[in-house]
């Protein structure tokens, strides 16, 4: 086996084991897997790969670092129940509005670099750079990537929660509820930290995707020199 295919083999090992920590989908995960990597196989030309996933790289390290910190947080049993709901109802408008966020861009970024356009209505024109590409709203880009195969991730934001928590209009309730102010809908705490599970597990693996881009990129340059 070829160093390279040894790297992917090894990649795809910690992608299932996030998959069963997180409850992911483990085939669609693949296939979500799959399209990125034939993306940047036949987009980006290889030495933008490093400057496009850098900034990408140090946003997520303190989105990362504070993953343990909120779970040590919100599972210690001396913090009452209406605060440790209101630290998680809390930490998902943060994963919504800043993880989902770069891992949208991110991907919209390499749609673009792969030939794809990208419409602003609110400026009326198509997007051509980054910078542009960063005044786009989220709801804008969200219908992009799913218009182009990325629904599993788009379907794991939850826009309605997020509305709800970033305008204050939501009650704790004494059974250990939320109640959605806006739907009046009810969300249990559970599926609350199944959101937020599923959203970071997804952050961790489309950081995954990009180093072993990199990664397997640099190991083929090294065998061709062999």
């Amino acid at each position: 086996m070829k160093p390279s295919d040894r790297l992917r083999v090894e990649f795809l090992e910690e992608r299932k084991m996030i998959c069963r920590r997180t409850g992911l989908d483990s085939k669609k995960v693949e296939g979500f897997h799959s399209k990125i990597v034939a993306l940047l196989e036949k987009g980006p030309k290889k030495d933008r790969m490093g400057e496009m996933f850098e900034e990408f790289f140090d946003n997520m390290a303190s989105v990362f670092h504070s993953l343990e910190e909120f779970m040590e947080l919100t599972t210690a049993r001396i913090i009452p129940k209406r605060t440790r709901l209101l630290v998680e109802l809390f930490y998902y408008l943060g994963l919504s509005e800043g993880l989902l966020s770069q891992l949208v861009q991110s991907i919209a970024l390499i749609l673009m670099e792969s030939g794809h356009d990208i419409y602003d209505p609110q400026r009326m024109k198509f997007v051509k750079n980054y910078r542009n590409l960063d005044k786009v709203s989220l709801f804008v880009k969200l219908q992009f990537i799913e218009a182009h195969g990325f629904k599993y991730l788009t379907k794991l934001y939850d826009r309605k929660l997020r509305n709800c928590v970033a305008h204050l209009r939501f009650n704790l309730n004494d059974d250990g509820t939320i109640t959605n102010k806006i739907t009046g809908e009810k969300i249990e705490e559970k599926v609350l930290l199944q959101q937020i599970g599923e959203l970071t597990g997804m952050g961790m693996l489309i950081f995954l995707t990009y180093r072993e881009a990199l990664e397997v990129q640099a190991r083929e340059i090294e065998q061709r020199r062999v």
